[in-house]
């Protein structure tokens, strides 16, 4: 400082480096940044003041570079793992999309799914169906009096033993309901037989001993107990016995609903549909795919048009028309026919050829065999 400039400034205030002033202060927490025992650190107690009960933080600047580090990796695989779960949903949503069947003219028909054959099935296991809008109970053993019954059925076997033969019977298929009958009934001639004059029914051939087995031994019960037990009729007994073989077992198959439908399509018919069928003329779509087997009609035609063309055919020569919906069941599963002709099939030589007579077909044959020469050179 020049000696002018501190003389004119202690002419006006006097000297400014004198600390005894009365009106000299020194700054707030001047003293705590000359403390000797800090080493050289300011800490935040430092500024803040000395507080009881207050813990001193240090501010690591290489700590809170590893935290940095630690959330870009994070973020990195979190990234990585989204690209991960993008690609597996991408191939879900295109194999699920496989899975899915195209519509068709005509939807194949699964027996096994109607009401009345699943109520059937049901009824035959012996399971709770209901028909007709009526619900019908499972098969259960039915109580029987056994109060007279020389066998003592009810000692031998309790409800909970007869409830578990009922269910192990109904779960049987047809062949093993009938063979558990022919193993758990024995035949034998019977003992007496009255001769009785006027007879209407005929002379008892044999006699039936019902069985069930319990612990490995075979105890004799009465026949109504037996029915009773499986809910079956007698008559199903008598059944197996006449339609069992030479070995004593049953191998006939249910034969139950395998007749002919009398409202079945004759034969002749279904022959008279698909010549109708067949006298259309069709083109193979030959270009834009190469293994196809489709082949299109005229793009005029749909299969009610043919329908009434083959009605009144009919109705010419005098025979019987089917239905519209029969004719409709024979194009849809028996030929691959459609109506629609695709742009890319829409080729001058090849239209030509197939709306052409007999005679003007022999003039475009070559040039349509040579197109198609060309077209499958392309596609292999």
């Amino acid at each position: 400082m020049d000696d002018d400039v501190e003389k004119e400034l202690e002419s006006l205030f006097g000297d400014v480096s004198n600390t005894d002033d009365p009106t000299y202060r020194l700054p707030e927490y001047s003293h705590q940044l000359e403390n000797e025992d800090s080493n050289g650190l300011v800490t935040l107690q430092d500024l803040l003041g000395n507080k009881e009960n207050e813990s001193v933080q240090y501010f690591d600047i290489q700590e809170i570079q590893n935290n940095i580090e630690i959330i870009e990796q994070n973020k990195v695989q979190y990234h990585e793992s989204m690209v991960v779960v993008e690609e597996i949903l991408t191939e879900l949503f295109k194999k699920s999309w496989l899975l899915i069947e195209p519509s068709k003219r005509w939807r194949k028909s699964n027996p096994n799914n109607w009401a009345r054959n699943v109520a059937k099935k049901r009824r035959a296991d012996g399971l709770p169906y209901q028909i007709k809008a009526k619900s019908r109970p499972a098969k259960v053993p039915k109580n029987i009096d056994c109060s007279s019954c020389q066998y003592k059925c009810r000692d031998a076997f309790d409800m909970t033993t007869r409830d578990s033969i009922c269910r192990y019977f109904c779960n049987l298929d047809f062949q093993g309901r009938k063979n558990f009958n022919l193993s758990n009934v024995t035949i034998q001639q019977p003992k007496r037989i009255l001769s009785v004059r006027n007879r209407q029914r005929p002379e008892k051939k044999y006699t039936k001993n019902c069985f069930f087995t319990k612990q490995s031994d075979k105890i004799q019960v009465y026949q109504k107990f037996f029915c009773r037990t499986l809910s079956i009729s007698p008559a199903v007994i008598t059944d197996t016995i006449q339609k069992r073989n030479d070995l004593n077992c049953f191998d006939a198959k249910d034969r139950r609903g395998a007749h002919e439908p009398v409202n079945k399509t004759k034969p002749d018919i279904i022959q008279g549909i698909r010549k109708h069928i067949e006298s259309f003329p069709c083109m193979a779509a030959h270009y834009s795919r190469k293994d196809t087997q489709r082949r299109y009609l005229g793009k005029n035609l749909n299969i009610r048009k043919m329908h009434l063309l083959y009605r009144d055919e009919c109705l010419k020569n005098g025979s019987e028309p089917a239905s519209e919906i029969t004719y409709r069941r024979i194009f849809s599963k028996e030929y691959n026919l459609s109506f629609f002709v695709p742009r890319k099939d829409q080729f001058l030589v090849c239209t030509n050829y197939a709306q052409a007579e007999t005679e003007k077909k022999r003039e475009l044959e070559d040039a349509h065999n040579t197109t198609l020469q060309k077209n499958f050179r392309s596609l292999s």
